[in-house]
């Protein structure tokens, strides 16, 4: 089994909709998304896809991506 962390596409202005595929997470808000490197919360989550609430522009460089939190005790997963 494939345990990705991210996931990247290329932006063409029409399409919204792009699938987790591999990446697995515990929590709805461990799945972050970027565009061109900037953080953006501009999405929601409808798994197995992230639905941008515009079409990420063309040729933009989208990366959508776990970040599972540490607790105190040291890591929440191991994958």
């Amino acid at each position: 089994m494939t345990n990705l962390s991210y996931a990247t596409f290329t932006g063409d202005n029409a399409t919204a909709s792009f699938s987790l595929g591999a990446i697995n997470y515990l929590d709805d808000s461990h799945i972050k998304a970027s565009l061109d490197g900037v953080a953006t919360t501009a999405f929601t989550l409808s798994a197995p896809n992230v639905v941008f609430d515009t079409a990420p522009g063309t040729d933009v460089v989208i990366k959508l991506y776990r970040d599972t939190p540490r607790t105190a005790a040291g890591r929440l997963v191991d994958f």
